[in-house]
Parts: C-alpha cells; sequence; structure tokens
C-alpha cells in the first residue's frame, strides 16, 4: 500500500501514549482509529490510555513517520512507547522514572489549540497543574481554587523528588499511601478523618457517585498533602535509619 501524508498532521505532546496520539490522529482526520492501525500494519485495537508497542516494527515506524509527516526521531521522543523501536544504542540510556498514564491538563491542551483529550505519562509529582490548579488524576479534573493546601503540598512534592532519588523517594510514597488508607477507616484517626472528609464535601458533586464510597481518585485527592508529608518523614535519613512507630506518624501529621 502506498502511504502518504493525511491530510491533518498533528504533532504528537510530550509522553502522551500510542493511543492517545492515534486516536487524535484520527479524529482529526475524521477516520477512525482503527483505519489509522490498519494503515500501519497493526491488527489490534488502541483505546486512547493503551500504550503497548506489540506488533509494531521499524517499519511501522517508519510508516507512522510517512502518514504524519514527521521524522521517526521525534516520534519516538515524543511517544515512550514507540522507544524500544528507536535504534538509539549510541545514547545514554536515562534513568526511568515510574509515570502514570492521565488526561493532560484541559486548559494547558486548549492553549495548545488541542480539543481533544490527550493522555500522556506522568510521573506521581505531576499529577496536578499548578498553572491552572487542576487535579488531573483521574476521570474528574477537578478545580483546586477552595484547596490551596493541594498545591502547596504538591510544591513540597517537587522539591522531595529534587533532594531524594526515585528509588528512594517511591518506596516512601508507596508506604505512606499505604498507611493513609489504614487510617482512613481507624477509629483513632477523627483530627485526619474530618479533614479528609471537609477536603472532599469542596469537590464538584458528582451525581452517580455513591454519596458513602467515594472513589479512590477523590480520596486519593483528599489525603494528598498528608500523604506527601508523609512521604518526607519517610523519606528522610534519620526515619530510614531509626524507623518510627505508626503512632509517631500519626502525632506528628496531627500537628500539621
Amino acid at each position: 500500500m502506498h502511504l502518504r501524508v493525511l491530510p491533518i498532521s498533528l504533532p504528537p505532546m510530550s509522553r502522551e501514549t500510542i493511543g492517545s496520539y492515534l486516536h487524535r490522529l484520527a479524529d482529526a482526520n475524521h477516520i477512525t482509529s482503527t483505519a489509522i492501525t490498519q494503515l500501519l500494519g497493526v491488527s489490534r485495537r488502541y483505546r486512547r490510555g493503551d500504550d503497548d508497542p506489540t506488533g509494531w516494527t521499524p517499519q511501522t515506524l517508519t510508516a507512522l513517520a510517512i502518514l504524519t509527516g514527521r521524522p521517526g526521531t521525534a516520534l519516538t521522543h515524543a511517544l515512550p512507547g514507540l522507544r524500544p523501536l528507536a535504534r538509539l544504542d549510541t545514547e545514554p540510556t536515562a534513568p526511568t522514572t515510574s509515570t502514570t498514564p492521565c488526561v493532560a491538563c484541559q486548559h494547558c491542551t486548549a492553549s495548545k489549540g488541542i480539543s481533544g483529550i490527550v493522555i500522556q505519562h506522568a510521573a506521581s509529582h505531576e499529577l496536578l497543574c499548578l498553572r491552572h490548579q487542576r487535579w488531573l488524576h483521574g476521570p474528574e479534573q477537578h478545580a483546586l481554587h477552595a484547596l490551596p493546601e493541594i498545591c502547596t503540598a504538591n510544591r513540597l512534592h517537587r522539591r522531595l523528588r529534587r533532594r531524594h532519588d526515585d528509588a528512594t523517594l517511591n518506596t516512601a510514597l508507596t508506604q505512606a499511601r499505604n498507611l493513609i488508607s489504614d487510617w482512613l477507616d481507624a477509629d483513632d484517626q477523627p483530627h485526619l478523618q474530618q479533614r479528609w472528609t471537609q477536603r472532599l464535601t469542596q469537590l464538584r458533586h458528582d451525581p452517580a457517585a455513591d454519596p458513602y464510597r467515594p472513589s479512590h481518585y477523590r480520596i486519593e485527592l483528599a489525603t494528598y498533602p498528608e500523604t506527601v508529608l508523609l512521604t518526607g518523614l519517610l523519606a528522610s535519613p534519620r526515619w530510614r535509619t531509626f524507623p518510627m512507630p505508626n503512632t509517631e506518624a500519626q502525632r506528628l501529621l496531627a500537628q500539621q
């Protein structure tokens, strides 16, 4: 099949998923994403959040470069899922950072002239847009103007990332989330639970949600300041050298 550049060719956004980019190309050209993958010679169907290059070859990457009119190197630089296809043996390997696919800030994408949904990889400290004060993790992009402590916590999270290596910080973050999860239903944490409940009431009402069981995305937002503070404690050299009991962590958080 002779390939040529699509009538409307869009550049990928940095760290965009394969599925997100293919769907945006299809939407812009008023065809289906399946039609795009057929042109590429790929049999699988991609959802927007999919980032699996299984079935792709260097020839597939070349076909995408032709369809978009963009160099393969530019595509693999922007789309992390395609990087295994690139022949970059001469380049140093960058350290890996744990990421989560999430919807890019819709205010940021609108400023770039993008009207559709963009899903891109984000590190744990990037699940919030400080510029537009939006929580990005999950299906709802909550406005945070009434919750300034969330943005304050994110600034601390970014400082922690500069201060600690990824392995240390990711381990501390996982431990902090596990502790917070245990405390959510504990009977001895009324002050923390009251804080979290107050934050949940500040969020936009979701008529389809169970009022007695907030989604884990909403709980993650409501508990984020304490999660970050606890992450900082757990990542500190003193805590790692002389671990304190959970009760001490609870006491420190209650004082914040």
